[in-house]
Order: structure tokens, then C-alpha cells, then sequence
């Protein structure tokens, strides 16, 4: 059976398509579980700090540690898991583990700069600059890995300014819901594509 040259040519773009849809699949599979994590975070955090304020530092001091340090187990174990389907990427886990501990570095200093420069903050500032840099990471990353990713980072940007200029009194807890809710049924969402 012979095929013609603009047969094979559409051969090949339907096969770099199929690959870039598995790519993105993979990305979305790969980003829910920290969107997840990351929402549950915010969901008990907010969520103290609306109903039980004197133990709200505690609350979030104790999630952003436990995210952090399941971040990296993720991130480790999903390396891993690539690394496992590709023998060429024996390394990566460990890499990926160190390049996430550094970015997480990064994006702690950045905000021991902003907070340094910009000081002081009420409580309800500091929470929503946090967060927005958060969700507009998501969004950043979406335009990398996949729109419903951007969408979900979208969302829950506007449900932070709208929490921030309409909500002042119930702020945590429309943040803990609408925030860390947004997070959690977007990587629901993301585990089901």
C-alpha cells in the first residue's frame, strides 16, 4: 500500500497532536492532586482564621509546612513515576524534588522581600496578596500546561477580589470556600479529563 507525501505529512501532524493532548492529560493529572492539597489548605486555614482567630497562625503556619513538605513528596513521586514508563530519566525524581525545595525558597524570599518593602499589611491584605499570587501561578502555569488550568487559576483570582472588596467582615471564610473550594473542585475536575 503506498501513501502520498501530504498522507504521511497528515499522519504525522495527527500523531504530534495525539502526543500534545497525552502531554497536556498528563499535566492536568499531574497538577490535581496539589490543587487539591493546596485547596484543603486554604479551606481548614481561612476557615480557622474566620471562627477561631487566636489559632489562626498556628493553622496556617502548621498547613503551609505540611503542604510544603507534601508538595515535595508529590512532585517526588510523580518524578518518579516518569521515571519508572522512561529508564533515561532515572534522575529526574531527585532533581525535581531539589529544583521544587528551591522554587519554594524563591517564592519564600520573594515574599520576605514584598512584605519587607511594603510592610504593614492588615491581615485580610496579606492573605489576599498570598493568594492571588498563587492563583495567578496557576494561571501562568495553565498557559503552559492547558486552559483548565488558566481557568481554574481565573476563577479563583476573581473569587479572591470580589472575597477582598465585597466580603470584609466574612473575607476568611468566603476565602476558605470560594478560594480553597475553587481549588479543590478544579483539581477534581482536572482528575476526571
Amino acid at each position: 500500500m503506498q501513501i502520498s507525501r501530504d498522507e504521511a505529512a497528515q499522519a504525522l501532524a495527527d500523531i504530534r497532536d495525539a502526543r500534545g493532548r497525552v502531554n497536556q492529560l498528563h499535566g492536568y493529572s499531574d497538577a490535581a492532586p496539589f490543587l487539591i492539597l493546596w485547596g484543603l489548605i486554604w479551606l481548614v486555614a481561612n476557615s480557622t482564621t474566620q471562627f477561631a482567630p487566636d489559632a489562626a497562625n498556628m493553622t496556617w503556619l502548621a498547613g503551609i509546612i505540611a503542604g510544603s513538605v507534601l508538595t515535595v513528596v508529590l512532585a517526588t513521586a510523580q518524578a518518579r513515576q516518569r521515571g519508572s514508563r522512561d529508564i533515561s530519566r532515572h534522575n529526574e525524581a531527585s532533581q525535581m524534588g531539589a529544583r521544587l525545595g528551591m522554587t519554594q525558597g524563591v517564592v519564600l524570599v520573594f515574599f520576605i522581600g514584598l512584605m519587607a518593602i511594603v510592610w504593614p499589611f492588615d491581615a485580610r491584605q496579606f492573605n489576599a496578596l498570598i493568594s492571588l499570587f498563587w492563583s495567578c501561578a496557576y494561571m501562568a502555569a495553565g498557559i503552559w500546561i492547558g486552559m483548565r488550568l488558566f481557568w481554574i487559576g481565573a476563577i479563583t483570582t476573581a473569587a479572591i477580589l470580589f472575597g477582598y472588596f465585597s466580603l470584609e467582615q466574612y473575607y476568611a471564610l468566603w476565602m476558605g470556600l470560594a478560594g480553597g473550594g475553587s481549588l479543590i473542585a478544579g483539581g477534581l475536575w482536572l482528575r476526571r479529563v
